[in-house]
């Protein structure tokens, strides 16, 4: 799985600022983050040659 700092997966930060997220009075900062964990996780499933 693709590495990001702190040893976090990708999935893990996802699911754990969800909340955070679908408030209506989010912290665009933490959407910013979200969008582009998002976007790592699409990219590394759509460029590895690793098939399940």
């Amino acid at each position: 799985m693709l590495a990001v700092p702190g040893d976090l997966k990708p999935e893990s930060y996802i699911e754990r600022h969800r909340p955070a997220i679908l408030a209506e009075n989010a912290d665009p900062a933490v959407l910013a983050q979200f969008i582009r964990m998002t976007l790592a996780v699409i990219h590394f499933e759509r460029n590895s040659n690793i098939r399940p």
